[in-house]
């Protein structure tokens, strides 16, 4: 089982979580809902710069590309997202999404599903696991 730094990456995946969480409201500000892609790669672009800080010294730098690409496939998760509600523009009320909506006049609000939250802790255990793995020493 890692300790001390080696579990400092896996925080990085519960505040992931918490980002999608977030966005399971449907009282987040619009700005929240047009950039969400952009806050996303903000924010896992500062969690992979975290991890490579905690990371950094020499027991630990072996986990460092595990870490990072652990984090560069919680992107994957961005087409895990669904579509349930719209906000109109002009009004701010909020509607249901149908495909006969003409999405020129609403603000979609894109949610995570359920998936998205097993890919996450799917890679949590994929992170621990890698870093529960040590040398053994040679005889």
């Amino acid at each position: 089982m890692p300790r001390g730094r080696a579990l400092l990456p896996l925080a990085a995946f519960a505040v992931l979580a918490g980002f999608w969480a977030l966005y399971a409201r449907t009282d987040l500000p619009g700005w929240c809902w047009r950039y969400q892609g952009a806050l996303l790669a903000g924010l896992t672009a500062a969690l992979a710069l975290g991890s490579g800080l905690a990371l950094r010294r020499p027991p630990l730098r072996r986990l460092l590309p595990a870490a990072w690409l652990c984090l560069a496939l919680t992107l994957i998760a961005w087409p895990l997202r669904q579509l349930c509600w719209v906000r109109s523009l002009t009004s701010g009320k909020l509607y249901g999404f149908s495909e006969n909506i003409r999405m020129d006049y609403y603000l979609p609000l894109w949610q995570p599903s359920p998936a998205l939250f097993a890919l996450l802790a799917g890679l949590a255990a994929v992170w621990l696991a890698l870093a529960g793995l040590r040398k053994k020493p040679a005889e």
